[in-house]
């Protein structure tokens, strides 16, 4: 069994010594305890952060986790978005997982709106950018959590626009976060690689689990959330391949 602390357990603390009372149960929502890949998702403190790694690495239930710390505070709003509607109705996708968690708890589904409410008020929604222009529905939207599973089957442009809709809560430690998933590949696999991963990296299955960060160019629209922090996290879980040896991509060199 291991020694190291569950994140879940320490967040609980954390909100129990800033509130003076129990104010968050995140383990009634998260049902299982996180992995130690998942753990050190969950513990970046970092306004933008991205997982990467080879299928079935627990990356989307990292993002689901991540959505579900904060449910106990009121008016907390988070989104996942896939790219398509029909990208959620496929077995294992997050809906049907969000479904496994959450049925059986004091949250309400709404099928219509595709949305979890929590007795906080709190929500968590799924969303889909099908088209460009998609991404024009949530402009008028505020989320403290946005999330997009499988990153590179996005443009850039809509994971750039939604950072405008990150909007802090009045008077709460709820922290701003832009979190995404994808494995290897896909269209938008270039402009990922460009934004998360630095230059010359390489994975290596036998490393130790490593963070590895790059300095990002913020774009005014981009500065209009408020960014904590103007550091991106590429962790280093898998099998992106590197930039000189990409078969049919030679899009990924400088």
């Amino acid at each position: 069994m291991s020694n190291q602390p569950d994140p879940l357990d320490e967040l609980a603390l954390s909100l129990m010594y800033a509130y003076g009372v129990p104010t968050a149960n995140p383990k009634l929502w998260i049902p299982h305890r996180p992995s130690p890949r998942q753990s050190l998702f969950l513990q970046c403190e970092a306004l933008e952060a991205f997982y990467g790694g080879a299928a079935g690495g627990g990356k989307s239930d990292a993002l689901l986790m991540g959505a579900l710390r904060w449910v106990d505070f009121p008016g907390y709003s988070a989104i996942i978005f896939r790219r398509t509607l029909a990208d959620f109705k496929l077995p294992d996708s997050l809906v049907p997982r969000s479904h496994e968690w959450l049925d059986k708890t004091p949250a309400s589904w709404n099928g219509t709106e595709m949305k979890w409410t929590f007795p906080s008020t709190a929500q968590l929604q799924f969303g889909y950018l099908d088209d460009e222009d998609d991404k024009f529905r949530y402009q008028s939207s505020a989320y403290q959590y946005i999330a997009f599973d499988e990153l590179t089957h996005f443009t850039e442009s809509q994971y750039r626009f939604l950072f405008s809709r990150l909007r802090r809560l009045e008077d709460s430690i709820v922290p701003l976060q832009m979190r995404s998933a994808s494995n290897p590949g896909g269209r938008g696999q270039v402009w990922v690689r460009e934004r998360f991963i630095p230059d010359g990296f390489t994975p290596a299955h036998a490393e130790p689990i490593r963070i590895y960060t790059k300095q990002i160019r913020l774009s005014e629209e981009e500065r209009l959330s408020t960014f904590l922090s103007r550091t991106g996290q590429l962790y280093k879980l898998a099998t992106w391949p590197p930039r000189s040896n990409t078969p049919g991509s030679s899009g990924l060199r400088r």
